[in-house]
């Protein structure tokens, strides 16, 4: 299992920056800039609805939640919270006459073997209320450091309409097409 990573345009600018030599002249400067610019957004799909790249590709194969997430952290990227995720399938199958994205879509979605899994920035906590209340749950994201309460969601396991979701980016309809499985 491996995360899809996602980069802020200005991470991008950083990453850009730092491959220009700096003795180079002004007109040679843009010229590398541009190409470079290029080439590092090839790499990722831009999803407006949530201004983010994603990689096209996976990376960390085999490794654990924890180790993905320090890592990811440490090239300066970060994992996918899950509406962040959701919001990049639906940008994907949305994708009119994208031969490219629909590959990317069938890798994460289609029933194979081995199974195809994403690690997520999420984790979920049950909250003792007291014992006339009660328990909740809580999702939280930013490693452990960010806490709200869960929203109405599926609690089961079936297929989902991605489109249907809380703000949280959790499912809330079932889907008769068997795309993406919860």
């Amino acid at each position: 299992m491996a995360p899809l990573i996602e980069v802020s345009e200005k991470v991008l600018k950083d990453l850009d920056q730092l491959k220009i030599p700096y003795n180079l002249k002004k007109e040679e400067k843009s010229e590398l800039q541009a190409k470079t610019q290029k080439s590092d957004k090839e790499e990722f799909i831009y999803v407006p609805s949530i201004n983010i790249y994603v990689a096209k590709k996976r990376t960390h194969f085999n490794k654990t939640w924890k180790y993905c997430w320090t890592k990811l952290q440490k090239e300066n990227y970060k994992m996918l919270k899950i509406n962040e995720f959701r919001e990049f399938l639906k940008y994907l199958i949305s994708a009119p006459n994208n031969q490219e994205y629909k590959n990317i879509f069938n890798e994460i979605t289609e029933v194979r073997t081995p199974w195809r899994a994403e690690w997520l920035d999420a984790n979920f906590k049950v909250k003792n209320k007291g014992l006339l209340k009660k328990d909740e749950l809580y999702i939280l994201t930013e490693n452990k450091s960010k806490e709200e309460k869960l929203e109405d969601c599926l609690m089961e396991d079936c297929y989902i309409d991605i489109f249907g979701a809380n703000r949280q980016g959790l499912p809330t309809r079932k889907s008769s097409k068997e795309e993406v499985y919860y």
